[in-house]
């Protein structure tokens, strides 16, 4: 059954454990007011590291949400084609070749998508929040080239 209510979290008020736990008691004291909480990975290229951090943390509240009939979807943030609107965001796990346009103009925080060193990046952050199993995947919509 497709979700009717869900709650979408910001990555701030997802690494907040209190916070999720005062949402919770909100949906009980409401029943039917949520059906699902939506969880998002790191927006950005951020090292491998952070994202195993994000992917435990968010696991424990997976179990959380879980325990408490709430269904858990994940978004994934990252997608190819995605980075020249990055901004201030963390890329310090960018070591991968930039994408190029077919005109030579260069996207410089989106990753080439024939580059084994960012596809392996995207396995294995991907890997690290597949952990949580959700029951829902949401893949963020630029996947364009």
């Amino acid at each position: 059954m497709k979700p009717f209510i869900s709650m979408r979290l910001s990555v701030d008020q997802q690494l907040d454990y209190d916070n999720l736990i005062k949402f919770i008691e909100l949906f009980k004291r409401n029943p039917g007011s949520c059906d699902e909480i939506w969880f998002s990975t790191y927006y950005g290229y951020p090292k491998r590291e952070k994202h195993a951090h994000m992917a435990g943390f968010l696991l424990d509240c997976a179990k959380l949400a879980r325990e408490n009939d709430i269904r858990v979807s994940l978004q994934i943030s990252n997608t190819i084609g995605h980075g020249s609107l990055h901004g201030t965001t963390d890329i310090s796990g960018f070591e991968w070749d930039s994408f190029v346009g077919y005109d030579g103009t260069e996207s410089v925080k989106c990753g080439c998508p024939r580059d084994n060193k960012f596809l392996k990046y995207i396995k294995d952050t991907t890997g690290y929040y597949a952990k949580i199993r959700p029951d829902w995947v949401w893949i963020d919509d630029d996947v364009r080239m």
